[in-house]
């Protein structure tokens, strides 16, 4: 099973920088749409797919590496 772990790396970079960030924030710097946000980031217990261009987008944003987006875990 794959896990997204966007809402956990959301709230590192809030820490980090000091500052609220919106579904919209992203959506502007990302050009992913709110709704394939939304569904990442609320898809820990559901499966939901995704594009790799969309990955690229969010590791892009957080200037993170896709192992911290993604996690496998074993069945």
């Amino acid at each position: 099973m794959i896990k997204f772990k966007l809402k956990q790396l959301w709230a590192e970079k809030e820490f980090q920088d000091k500052c609220k960030i919106r579904y919209n924030d992203i959506q502007k710097k990302t050009g992913i749409s709110r709704m394939t946000l939304s569904r990442i980031a609320d898809s820990s217990s559901t499966e939901y797919h995704t594009s790799t261009k969309n990955i690229d987008k969010l590791c892009t944003y957080f200037k993170c590496n896709i192992s911290d987006i993604l996690e496998y875990i074993p069945d």
